[in-house]
This record gives structure tokens, C-alpha cells and sequence, in this order.
């Protein structure tokens, strides 16, 4: 049996199409973005290896409902020097905010825009560390 050049070219040309609708569809999942850009520190997880590398579970829900607490999350350097467009920033940073700190998160939390990610990574942190235990200690949650 034979196959017409054309009828190769018309499967081959439907398949690479299925193809890269596939990988599209997987590459704008925001937990394949995290997974690149975040568990090699994190883990898969969100476990962290704390205190050098933080958890993602439940204390950065804390952290967003405090005041400064959600421009703190996106000045992290880890976060604002991420290389992601600031549409994808949100997308991630939400992701792992109902992924790892649902429990944590404020009922009245509202998703990071990418305006708002604009606004807050254009200024990274210095000092992360020493932000977070002022932001904790001015909010009376220094063991958070």
C-alpha cells in the first residue's frame, strides 16, 4: 500500500497542528509555570526548605492579607526578576496562592492583576528577609 505525497503531507500537517495546539495549551497552564520557574526552589509541593527558601503553604495566604503583604509577595526577587510577562506573573502567583495557601487566604482576596504586577516588581527587594520581619512585626504575626 501506498501513501499519495499529498496525503502524507495533509496528516503530517494535522498532526504537528494537534500537536501544537497540545504543547500551547500545556505551556499556558499556570502549574507548568510554576514548575519551571518555582519548584526547583520550592519544590513541587510549595514545601520550600525554610528558612533559606520559604514554604508556600498557607503562610504567603497570611501574608497577602496583611497590610504591604500582597506588594511584599511580588517584590520578592524570586517573584519580580521572574522572566514571565506580567499577565503570566499574576496567572503563576495566583496559581500558587489557591494551590499551596488556600486555607490561609483572606475570604475577601481578590487575584493579582497584571497591572498590579507591574506596579509592585518594578521595585524589588533588597532585603526580603528583613521586609518580612518588619511587615510580620508591624502587623503583630512576627512568628508567621
Amino acid at each position: 500500500m501506498s501513501v499519495s505525497p499529498a496525503s502524507f503531507a495533509a496528516t503530517a500537517f494535522l498532526w504537528l497542528a494537534t500537536l501544537l495546539a497540545a504543547g500551547t495549551a500545556v505551556a499556558e497552564d499556570p502549574k507548568i509555570a510554576y514548575w519551571l520557574h518555582c519548584a526547583g526552589c520550592h519544590g513541587l509541593e510549595g514545601k520550600g526548605a525554610p528558612p533559606e527558601v520559604p514554604t508556600l503553604v498557607d503562610v504567603p495566604g497570611a501574608i497577602a492579607a496583611l497590610p504591604g503583604g500582597r506588594e511584599y509577595l511580588v517584590r520578592v526577587p524570586g517573584v519580580s526578576l521572574a522572566p514571565l510577562s506580567d499577565d503570566r506573573l499574576a496567572e503563576v502567583v495566583n496559581y500558587m496562592l489557591t494551590r499551596f495557601s488556600t486555607a490561609a487566604l483572606a475570604a475577601d482576596f481578590e487575584p493579582y492583576t497584571p497591572g498590579e504586577i507591574a506596579r509592585f516588581r518594578s521595585a524589588p527587594l533588597d532585603d526580603p528577609l528583613r521586609t518580612r520581619r518588619e511587615l510580620l512585626a508591624a502587623a503583630g504575626r512576627p512568628n508567621l
